[in-house]
């Protein structure tokens, strides 16, 4: 059960999609922070509770974030809604991955959702 909360929690989910192949840990000590600065506000007993705003920076620094990003995330797992422009977390997400890439790999995103969406609508089509 303790699993499943941590899967769901919005920052444990950001924090992982952000960390690459690096442990908490090696996040931590990346940065020079102490053992365990990121990973108590990871805990499942700490889900839904409002951090202090230098935890929410300290996320962001240490994830080359937005204080915005990890304060949604933060916000979410306590019930709180903070999604601009009617996006849900997963189409933030998808922006923020965008904005983060190269601008040649930008244009290969951009044909690559053209050919998805063509292929979208052929089989569409074709179920009528």
């Amino acid at each position: 059960m303790a699993e499943q909360e941590q899967e769901d929690s919005r920052i444990v989910a950001l924090v992982r999609r952000h960390a690459g192949d690096r442990s908490v840990r090696e996040i931590e000590r990346a940065n020079g922070l102490r053992e365990g600065s990121l990973q108590h506000f990871l805990k499942p007993s700490q889900r839904g509770k409002w951090p202090h705003l230098s935890v929410v920076e300290r996320f962001a620094k240490a994830l080359g974030l937005s204080v915005t990003e990890v304060s949604r995330a933060f916000a979410a797992d306590s019930g709180i809604d903070l999604e601009p422009d009617g996006l849900n977390q997963d189409e933030l997400d998808l922006v923020a991955s965008y904005r983060a890439l190269s601008e040649p790999a930008k244009s290969v995103m951009r044909d690559c959702l053209a050919l998805l969406a063509k292929q979208a609508a052929d089989h569409e089509a074709q179920s009528e």
